[in-house]
């Protein structure tokens, strides 16, 4: 804990520092509005009002990021099989799972997050459970629990939280971007402002992020008994979410990258690495993902946005990498050929 603080203080030092000189304005406009020009009041203003906002951050994060979805809840009566998973998993490991939800959407990905008052809650998309095959899920599951189980989520929910304001207000021109599509200047002006936002807390987010993620996902490597699982699992949402390239993942969640299993930019951005991988080890996609129809884009169509940017995420190729160097550390073993 003393290493996090440590590492984390530059970033936190900002983000008072984001809230205290323009808070501290406010304090004196008001107060001069009233007529009291009092340095001493103006200052005690600006602290007062950084300590609600911050207060409110902290219990609104979490709201902040449940809203940008549409989740059906799962129970043991429900969904037997994925609670039943998830719920296994997660007692296995010793972590207390607050909820298990469903996202509404055909994109494939999981998401963690959490408060600073109560246990992690894990989301998987639609599409995820239709993609996946029971070991992949698991094997996913258990890679989402490295996260749930680090001091850092209630921050990086918070903080993603935050982020997700400026995403909203920008969310059409960035549509009209992704789309190609003419934005006009309302859309364009009010992306502006709704990425002067984003971009106040970017800087903690990728810190705390970028944290969160190295270390948990060193310790799922570990843990992982099945790494074949992980890595079809990963090469089946990575290409996925490169052919669904119009979808709410890239506008609308962006935001969360920190909290996703796979950050939709870097499966864009490593499509091309993707097929190198697949064609050195002779995997068949189409057999991967059951043969189900996919829509390819071209290469020449690839275009990050300005919210894409930021990357927390390493790459395709590395992960598998470092995958692949756990299990030879615990003597796992990896088949590679899945087409046969």
């Amino acid at each position: 804990m003393q290493r996090l603080k440590e590492e984390l203080l530059p970033s936190a030092v900002l983000h008072l520092i984001v809230h205290l000189i323009p808070l501290t304005m406010v304090s004196w406009l008001i107060l001069a509005i009233g007529g009291s020009n009092d340095i001493l009041k103006i200052i005690l203003g600006g602290l007062l009002l950084t300590v609600l906002i911050l207060l409110a951050e902290i219990f609104g994060g979490l709201t902040l990021v449940i809203s940008l979805f549409n989740i059906r809840w799962i129970s043991p009566e429900n969904d037997p099989l994925v609670y039943t998973t998830v719920k296994g998993l997660a007692n296995k490991n010793k972590v207390n799972i607050a909820k298990i939800g469903i996202i509404e959407l055909d994109e494939p990905n999981a998401f963690v997050v959490s408060s600073f008052r109560g246990p992690p809650i894990l989301l998987f998309t639609r599409g995820l459970i239709y993609y996946l095959t029971f070991s992949e899920l698991q094997a996913i599951t258990l890679y989402m629990l490295g996260y749930a189980q680090h001091e850092l989520l209630p921050i990086v929910t918070m903080l993603s939280g935050l982020q997700s304001v400026g995403t909203r207000l920008s969310m059409e021109y960035v549509e009209s971007n992704v789309k190609k599509s003419k934005s006009g200047i309302f859309k364009t002006i009010l992306a502006g402002w709704g990425y002067l936002l984003f971009s106040a807390f970017n800087t903690q987010t990728i810190k705390s992020g970028k944290l969160m993620i190295h270390e948990a996902e060193a310790k799922t490597n570990e843990l992982m008994d099945n790494p074949t699982a992980m890595i079809t699992g990963l090469i089946k949402i990575s290409f996925l979410l490169d052919t669904q390239r119009e979808s709410y993942m890239r506008t609308g969640l962006i935001s969360l990258k920190a909290l996703m299993f796979q950050d939709p930019s870097i499966a864009v951005r490593d499509r091309v690495k993707l097929k190198e991988i697949l064609n050195h080890y002779n995997i068949k996609i189409e057999k991967l993902i059951n043969n189900t129809p996919i829509k390819v884009v071209k290469y020449a169509e690839i275009k990050l946005h300005i919210f894409e940017k930021y990357l927390i995420h390493e790459g395709i190729e590395k992960r598998i990498k470092k995958i692949i160097e756990a299990s030879m550390k615990n003597d796992s073993t990896v088949i590679f050929g899945f087409n046969k």
